[in-house]
């Protein structure tokens, strides 16, 4: 193998051992950084930047003023709550605050790391891959902007005997979706809204290169198994009308196991108010297990024959 291939180089959000919600068995997580879209709901929005960045953890702060004092920039202030302010447009990127902090209440998310480094991480678990047919998982962000590094983690393990999986919004370009196509088992792609519309508002990016992407991967050569995940609020995609399009859309499709509605949680809010932006979902709820089984039954009214999950629950 090439050592510049190996020494190829991918910005990491952080890795998760031990998963068993992100594909078969047990399984390392890998979230890649970056995301060209703007998903209201996002549970991840550290990942959104494809640059390190810093964070703050208000609840972890002290108000001792020491990162204060010692901010190159002078981008950091003390509001009367003791707590920090960070004026974003003086901060440079430092992570001078971090390094100083005695209470690690600033911390940086995102690393670069090399392929090696990723592949020897993810075989440290091997053993457990084989006896529960687990593997690993690519996230992000969207682990499609990194697509060269990806591959070639894929590839290697591969060619160990482990299983890749990729959660993707496919929203690139299609040279970009090839590239790890040839090393990818499975592919849990997200449909998040079938309005033009109201993708253009929640989610950003082009539905038709998503869609056009889900229908190329569907009849290319490439044996990956497909399953559709849909984050599902009430006010956003949660009707019937969506459902109706999405059913519409999958009908026919040979590689799909099944689609997976997933309700919306408020995890990551608090993600949010450490790294500075707006939630512009406050007031959403989670939908209620009685609504989620009404869309499921209703996707499977549309005749497709296209199994549905809620919460692990399979319908029918």
């Amino acid at each position: 193998m090439d050592r510049d291939i190996r020494n190829l180089r991918g910005m990491v959000l952080r890795h998760e051992k031990g998963s068993m919600e992100d594909g078969n068995g047990m399984r390392t997580v890998i979230y890649m950084k970056g995301c060209p879209l703007h998903c209201w709901w996002c549970s991840t929005p550290e990942s959104h930047r494809f640059e390190p960045e810093v964070a703050y953890s208000a609840a972890r702060c002290v108000g001792c003023g020491r990162c204060v004092a010692e901010c190159p920039a002078g981008a950091l202030s003390l509001n009367e709550e003791h707590k920090i302010v960070r004026d974003r447009s003086k901060c440079t990127s430092c992570f001078h605050c971090v390094e100083v902090c005695p209470f690690s209440a600033h911390k940086i998310y995102g690393e670069e790391k090399t392929v090696q480094e990723i592949v020897d991480l993810i075989a440290q678990d091997e053993v457990l891959y084989f006896f529960t047919g687990g593997g690993v998982t690519f996230g992000g962000g969207e682990c499609l902007g990194q697509a060269d590094f990806v591959a070639e983690v894929m590839r290697i393990c591969r060619n160990r005997g482990i299983n890749t999986c990729m959660e993707t919004t496919v929203a690139y370009p299609w040279e970009e979706v090839e590239k790890v196509l040839p090393y990818v088992d499975v592919m849990y792609i997200d449909m998040k809204v079938m309005d033009r519309e109201l993708h253009n508002k929640y989610v950003g990016g082009s539905i038709d290169r998503i869609q056009e992407n889900i229908k190329r991967i569907d009849q290319s050569e490439y044996p990956v198994k497909i399953r559709i995940r849909v984050p599902t609020l009430s006010s956003v995609n949660g009707n019937q009308k969506n459902m109706k399009a999405l059913a519409d859309f999958c009908r026919g499709m040979k590689k799909l196991e099944y689609i997976e509605l997933l309700p919306y949680h408020r995890l990551g809010k608090i993600k949010y108010d450490e790294i500075g932006i707006e939630y512009k979902l406050p007031d959403e709820k989670t939908p209620s297990e009685e609504a989620m089984a009404e869309l499921a039954n209703f996707i499977l009214a549309q005749g497709t024959g296209i199994p549905v999950l809620v919460s692990g629950v399979r319908y029918p």
